[in-house]
């Protein structure tokens, strides 16, 4: 079972990452999430306008 103060933070965390996915979302500036060896994890929509690809394109 999750204490009162997990569920609490458990709350918090969840309205954080709404916030960040709300933000990178509506960005006017092209976000890309790329790991360590060049692999492209995430694009935002403005990314994917900038660079005038679908994601699936993009990705991997």
């Amino acid at each position: 079972m999750f204490s009162k103060d997990s569920e609490q933070r458990t709350r918090e965390l969840r309205a954080c990452e709404a916030r960040f996915h709300n933000i990178v979302t509506i960005s006017t500036d092209g976000i890309v999430i790329v790991d360590s060896l060049g692999t492209i994890l995430f694009v935002n929509p403005a990314a994917k306008l900038l660079f005038g690809r679908k994601e699936e394109e993009l990705l991997g």
